[in-house]
C-alpha cells in the first residue's frame, strides 16, 4: 500500500472497516449491472 493510501486507513479502528472500505472503493462488481444496462 502506498503512503497516500495507507494514511487514509490509519484512522480506522478495525481491520474489518478497512477491508469493507477497500472493497467498496475498488470493487468493480458493483458497476457490472450498470454496464450491462448500458449495453442493452
Amino acid at each position: 500500500m502506498t503512503l497516500e493510501i495507507s494514511w487514509n486507513y490509519m484512522l480506522y479502528s478495525s481491520i474489518r472497516e478497512i477491508w469493507e472500505n477497500l472493497i467498496e472503493t475498488y470493487s468493480i462488481k458493483k458497476d457490472s449491472p450498470t454496464c450491462y444496462d448500458i449495453e442493452n
